[in-house]
């Protein structure tokens, strides 16, 4: 009985991973079609309902209309193309709200059941205290391109992906550990899984900076970004800008980051082929690295298309599970 309560709480979490996985590329899709300051008010119970009447949709577009977006962008901009970009907006919100009731009500039947370990009820009441402040962090990142810029903050959307990353990662660690009760810990080569964990989470924040910057816009070529290698825009700015701010550099340290984690990943399969029980995962690892190097290239070259820019999202999400099941593999070995 123990057993199918734990393969039910882990299938549940593992739908939840799904589901999240879904909700950022419907985040990035937001992002791509320029819909994310389409809706200028945070209403996180009535914002449910959507315009039917030509008066909500007249009043809607009036707000849009004061925006910093439509006075310097879109000003050209008619109700029926507005309506297409508030839709992809309120769809994404939407999805947010139903992932939550998604994960509220399994939790309080799974409570009420007593099937949570010792002190598991608490993880996922805080994983799903999270899931709320992500939709704060998501409108806090919005609201930084309704003031004055019609861009929101770069930095914002990085870490609202990061966030998101870091409510995956929980409930997918969480799925692990019900899928495999008994257990010893046993650190053997968990140094260099958390490397690449810590490399790929760098690389993810940047990915953050390039779409917040549209800096995947610029030098659509590879490997050179204009006559060489390193742009010429890295001579004579200060450190911050480099590292943070100039959208070629930022491009740039996305590229270098990249470029090293597959080195890096095809390293440590080489290193540990044959040597160790959960080589296997390296390998996988290692192929999906490299699909994922090549699509970012695509992606490049394509000026960032829509199709290629998601699926490259996608299987960053992909490393991340990969890289989460083999630190678990090799922290935790069955008794």
């Amino acid at each position: 009985m123990n057993e199918t309560k734990n393969r039910q709480i882990a299938y549940w979490a593992f739908s939840l991973c799904v589901l999240l996985i879904l909700m950022i590329g419907i985040g990035g899709y937001t992002r791509l079609t320029d819909s994310g300051l389409s809706i200028t008010e945070w209403k996180p119970i009535t914002g449910i309902f959507y315009p039917l009447t030509e008066h909500s949709w007249q009043q809607e577009f009036s707000k849009y209309q004061n925006s910093p977006e439509f006075k310097q962008v879109n000003f050209a901009m008619t109700l029926a193309e507005f309506k297409n970009i508030y839709f992809v907006e309120y769809f994404h919100r939407l999805f947010g709200r139903m992932l939550g009731i998604i994960f509220l009500v399994p939790l309080i039947y799974f409570a009420l059941k007593k099937y949570f370990h010792d002190k598991d009820l608490y993880k996922f009441i805080g994983i799903f205290i999270l899931g709320a402040l992500q939709g704060f962090i998501g409108w806090y990142m919005v609201k930084s391109g309704l003031v004055r810029d019609p861009h929101v903050s770069h930095f914002r959307l990085a870490f609202h992906l990061l966030m998101a990353i870091l409510i995956y990662s929980c409930l997918f660690w969480q799925g692990l550990n019900y899928l495999s009760n008994n257990f010893n810990k046993d650190f053997s080569l968990l140094n260099q899984a958390g490397i690449l964990l810590v490399i790929v989470l760098i690389q993810i924040f940047y990915g953050g900076l390039v779409a917040g910057l549209d800096a995947g816009k610029l030098y659509n070529q590879f490997p050179l970004m204009g006559e060489s290698i390193i742009p010429i825009e890295i001579r004579g700015t200060n450190l911050s800008e480099i590292l943070f701010y100039n959208p070629a550099t930022v491009q740039f340290i996305h590229r270098v980051i990249g470029a090293l984690f597959v080195c890096l990943v095809i390293y440590f399969t080489y290193r540990n082929w044959h040597k160790n029980p959960r080589h296997e995962i390296f390998l996988l690892l290692s192929i999906i690295v490299v699909i994922q190097f090549i699509l970012g290239i695509i992606t490049l070259l394509t000026e960032v298309n829509i199709q290629y820019a998601l699926l490259h999202q996608v299987v960053a999400m992909l490393i991340i599970s990969n890289l989460l099941l083999l630190l678990h593999l090799l922290i935790y070995k069955k008794s």
